[in-house]
């Protein structure tokens, strides 16, 4: 039972953290209503920032708990700039009966998923260098020459670093299971979110959001493939290319002339699709294909 209760405080705390940060960037760039869309967006544009606070931060000093409470204060310091903004927050959750049919159901898939992480991985390299480099990471800071060692510890993925703070949650056994399966959790929040306007009676639905529903099965059937447990560096890139994906829709699809409103999407865009890249240089070939469309 410690392993679930771990992994799920680790998941919120993250959760919230990266949510908060990328609301109170998001009110930097436009004043949005605070919406389920508006937070999924949120939460993307905080672990972008996560990614990108930790790559700072590594030249410098390893991973440690420290990280976690840096964090964790920086959210803290939005929340507090964002008070006015996160009232309205009751409005997406109305009364406990809401908080009741949505929040029980959502508990219950969310420790249903972290039993799906506590599987072996058995992608190989797991063993071959995923554990080593993250060792280096959360042990010392960037080491120059690390790649003479071995060759695949020069690959240097930043995802490895965010996997890292898990390492220093406390005790978390196992803790590189875990860190696939947050993406997932919020990922799958936000696919049935954007599936629900196919299934809503009257009006049509957008592009994005048939999109959203097509890709249900193939997300779900990354919790049957052994290669959602771990660290590896392929699913957080499938991720974001899926949220990225939907992010271009709704841009192309959308008959908003603000322009303010087109420069935070595509800031957006460009946020994600930096951190893609320091995740596994081939993401940017699909980087390259959005740029075109």
């Amino acid at each position: 039972m410690r392993f679930p209760l771990l992994t799920f405080s680790a998941w919120l705390v993250l959760l919230v953290t990266c949510t908060v940060v990328g609301l109170y960037m998001q009110q930097q760039f436009i004043k949005k209503a605070v919406t389920w869309a508006a937070a999924f967006e949120a939460f993307w544009i905080g672990w972008a920032m996560c990614i990108v606070l930790l790559e700072f931060w590594h030249f410098v000093l390893p991973i440690t708990k420290l990280n976690l409470l840096v964090f964790s204060l920086i959210a803290l310091v939005c929340g507090y700039g964002l008070r006015a903004y996160l009232v309205p927050v009751c409005v997406i959750v109305q009364g406990w009966r809401k908080i009741i049919l949505f929040g029980l159901p959502l508990i219950i898939f969310t420790f249903w998923l972290i039993t799906r992480m506590m599987f072996s991985a058995s992608v190989y390299d797991h063993a071959l260098y995923y554990l080593q480099t993250e060792k280096w990471f959360s042990t010392y800071p960037i080491v120059v020459g690390l790649g003479n060692l071995h060759g695949r510890l020069a690959f240097n993925s930043t995802y490895l670093l965010f996997t890292s703070l898990f390492q220093t949650w406390f005790g978390l056994p196992r803790a590189f299971h875990v860190g696939n399966g947050l993406l997932m959790l919020v990922l799958l929040l936000q696919l049935g979110y954007g599936a629900r306007g196919v299934l809503r009676i009257g009006g049509r639905a957008a592009l994005w959001e048939w999109f959203s529903l097509l890709c249900v099965v193939p997300v779900l059937q990354q919790i049957i493939l052994n290669w959602r447990i771990g660290l590896a560096t392929d699913f957080p890139t499938f991720v974001l290319g899926i949220v990225m994906t939907i992010q271009v829709l709704r841009l192309l699809q959308t008959n908003e002339r603000n322009s303010q409103e087109i420069f935070y999407r595509l800031c957006y865009l460009a946020l994600l699709a930096a951190v893609g890249i320091t995740i596994k240089i081939s993401f940017s070939v699909w980087c390259g294909g959005m740029i075109l469309v």
